[in-house]
């Protein structure tokens, strides 16, 4: 009774050739694909994140000016002695300090963000070297299982025509 391409005693040898050209083919293919993706977000964080680093550039020159000049003018308030010029300057204190403290918020915050998209960037590139681990682990048992599978079912096969003749 014939039961189709497995029959015989060159099975296990057929078995181990196709299974090793699928995970030839497999290696090639699907960690590759994977690895691209990464690295194509990884790719679209760099910019994301060289972006946040300019706009903390950006709001600490703001805060940096503020910051002096509030300065400079608390030093005034020490010196006056008018209780409406000191009620003044210290209304445009109290507006810088509030301006300062919304730009070091800002900073923080984009801070905060920039150590996010830094730590997935880090897990990615991980992530990358995983899929080339995974890429030549399948290579190399799929190229020696198939190329065994493949004397394998050669040598019986050749065997098995020789005990034939």
């Amino acid at each position: 009774m014939d039961l189709g391409f497995f029959t015989g005693k060159n099975d296990l040898a057929k078995f181990l050739a196709i299974a090793g050209l699928f995970a030839f083919i497999f290696s090639l293919m699907y960690p590759l694909e994977k690895k691209k993706e990464l690295e194509l977000e990884i790719a679209g964080l760099n910019p994301i994140v060289a972006s946040l680093n300019d706009q903390c550039a950006d709001i600490q020159k703001k805060f940096t000016p503020l910051s002096h000049e509030r300065d400079s003018l608390k030093g005034i308030l020490d010196t006056m002695s008018d209780s409406m010029s000191i009620l003044g300057i210290k209304e445009q204190i109290n507006a810088h300090s509030d301006e300062a403290t919304l730009l070091l918020s800002e900073i923080k915050i984009k801070n905060l963000e920039i150590k996010i998209k830094d730590e997935k960037i880090v897990v990615l590139n991980k992530y990358v070297l995983e899929y080339e681990n995974y890429l030549w682990w399948l290579y190399w048992v799929g190229a020696l299982s198939m190329l065994i599978g493949f004397i394998s079912w050669g040598i019986s096969g050749y065997k098995e025509h020789n005990s034939d003749n």
